[in-house]
């Protein structure tokens, strides 16, 4: 079995590949704006340049994994050549298909093709089905193992502030600024502010925290240098509070790290990831409701025996088995 992934980034696929494990029937390409190169056992296309090698990569394979729906080349590739949209199977991310107004015709057209879906959050699905009329299958699957039990072991935390994180990247979808409005009533209390900004809109980072600082003063931290998984980690392990205000399902990684560590997390009631969160019996906190105390002893225990139990690694084998056999 002849298996391609193509994506337009390599931080969840790296960490895929070590759990697949199989080079032989596997090949991952990522499409980029640089020359052909390969790292890892990934391969690099310029999508513009290398366009007969990709058409080549596609049609001489029996499976193609998309990883997200972000490349309007790719899009127009697949969907110009009808038999191949067959053999995808699209890991659905959210920043992909959510807002179908701002998708292009061409995309609409294609999802609605697609007849193998991957997600385990089913409202997802269901949202794809009812807006792009599709009718095809849905394969359950943690897709990455960023959402994983960690089974981390917390230290002994010392410190005597209430430490709050707000959103998850420099993307708008974050609504910081609505969070900030919501949080200025604590500004005088005994709190700190991260907010992580590493990766998105830089112009938008660099507003969410000419607000932050003046709002919040020195309380407010802004992170804007990447940190590495196990410092991320670390990170999160010192969090009390942890605030999405998105309008759709996304930051799903740190949101199931951050239940399973114990912290306090706030989301908006109408999204997806809200109702898969009470489907599981996770106790989780309405936005609108937000307040600085954090969780009760009984229900952060209780989250994290779920996620231990939930989200393990012996699961997830079987549901990418599933998908790849």
């Amino acid at each position: 079995m002849r298996i391609l992934h193509i994506a337009t980034e390599k931080k969840f696929i790296i960490p895929l590949m070590n759990i697949i494990n199989d080079n032989n029937n596997h090949r991952y390409i990522i499409l980029t704006k640089k020359e052909n190169n390969k790292q890892n056992n990934i391969q690099f296309f310029n999508k513009k340049i290398h366009i007969l090698k990709l058409l080549n990569a596609l049609n001489n394979c029996d499976k193609i994994i998309l990883h997200g729906l972000f490349s309007d080349a790719l899009i127009n590739i697949l969907f110009f050549q009808p038999w191949l949209t067959k053999k995808c199977y699209w890991f659905m991310l959210g920043g992909d298909f959510y807002n179908p107004k701002k998708q292009s015709i061409i995309k609409r057209k294609f999802i609605k093709r697609i007849k193998n879906f991957v997600t385990y959050i089913k409202g997802d699905f269901e949202y794809v089905k009812k807006i792009y009329g599709c009718s095809g299958e849905l394969f359950e699957c943690f897709m990455y193992p960023s959402n994983l039990t960690k089974n981390y072991t917390l230290n002994k935390n010392l410190k005597n502030t209430i430490n709050i994180q707000v959103g998850n990247s420099a993307d708008p979808t974050n609504n910081h600024m609505q969070i900030f409005d919501f949080l200025r009533k604590f500004k005088n209390d005994n709190i700190k502010i991260y907010t992580p900004l590493s990766y998105g809109n830089k112009n938008y980072a660099k507003l969410v925290i000419s607000k932050g600082k003046n709002i919040f003063g020195d309380k407010f931290i802004p992170m804007v240098e990447f940190k590495e998984n196990s410092e991320y980690l670390n990170f999160l392990a010192e969090i009390d509070i942890a605030i999405f205000a998105h309008e759709r399902q996304q930051g799903m990684g740190n949101i199931l790290t951050l239940i399973e560590l114990g912290k306090k997390v706030y989301l908006k009631k109408n999204t997806t990831s809200w109702k898969f969160l009470n489907e599981i019996d996770l106790k989780i906190f309405e936005f609108k409701n937000l307040n600085i105390d954090k969780i009760e002893n009984i229900d952060k225990k209780n989250n994290s025996k779920i996620i231990k139990s939930f989200f393990t690694i012996n699961k997830y084998q079987k549901q990418l088995e599933r998908i790849f056999n």
